[in-house]
């Protein structure tokens, strides 16, 4: 009986942190972008070569994460439905480049890809 009752505190135990620690996907998404200022300044395409990393911050924005320190934020012209949550999309690339006219794909779908913003790192 008593392997049981502890079982079941620790169970509970661990399902109550984990409830404390979850964030919905604006406050992680407003988290990331505190890193970073918006400069307003915008380029129409992306070198393929120097992209490093991608992180989808929500259903319409994907950071862009580049070699030599530098950060671009891609603000889709309409929602992708559950980009969040699936984490994951795909696109094809012409001439090196992936551009704000591109399309992406998901599991759900296809979404438009905008002009992408440079970003500044804060330090």
């Amino acid at each position: 009986m008593n392997k049981l009752l502890l079982s079941v505190v620790i169970c509970c135990t661990w399902g109550a942190a984990g409830a404390m620690a979850f964030e919905s996907v604006e406050e992680r998404a407003a988290k990331e972008m505190a890193k970073y200022t918006q400069t307003g300044e915008f380029e129409k395409c992306v070198s393929y070569n120097m992209i490093e990393k991608t992180v989808i911050l929500d259903d319409s924005n994907i950071l862009f994460e580049l070699k030599n320190d530098k950060y671009m934020l891609n603000t889709m012209k309409s929602e992708c439905k559950k980009l969040a949550f699936e984490k994951q999309f795909s696109y094809t690339v012409s001439n090196n480049k992936v551009c704000g006219k591109d399309i992406i794909s998901t599991r759900r779908g296809v979404c438009s890809l905008s002009s992408f913003q440079i970003l500044d790192k804060k330090l």
